[in-house]
């Protein structure tokens, strides 16, 4: 697939995250990040949104493949089903009015 690395900066860190998106101009609309995993859990850990300088949790989930781009995605609810999916499941927020 056609698409760009974002850096998610891990919070109290010098560590980050790269995510590998085709859409990085949903990048407003991330409200979670996903790593690959082999269950659902959170982290307990934050990244921040680079384009809104929100703090957002860290997840581990399944449906992320840990060969396809870099292993994590930006999770952007209003824009993909499974990340609609996901959020909904964990109560994760939904924002829909980023565009």
């Amino acid at each position: 697939s056609e698409g760009m690395e974002i850096e998610f900066p891990i919070s109290n860190s010098q560590f980050s995250i790269k995510v590998f998106t085709t859409r990085p101009d949903t990048i407003f609309g991330a409200t979670f990040v996903v790593i690959a995993g082999k269950e659902d859990k959170f982290t307990g850990k934050y990244v921040t949104n680079p384009a809104t300088k929100e703090k957002i949790p860290i997840w581990e989930a399944e449906y992320v493949y840990s060969d396809y781009g870099t292993g994590a995605i930006m999770g952007v609810p209003a824009d993909d089903e499974r990340d609609m999916a996901f959020a909904k499941k964990y109560g994760l927020p939904i924002i829909t009015d980023y565009k």
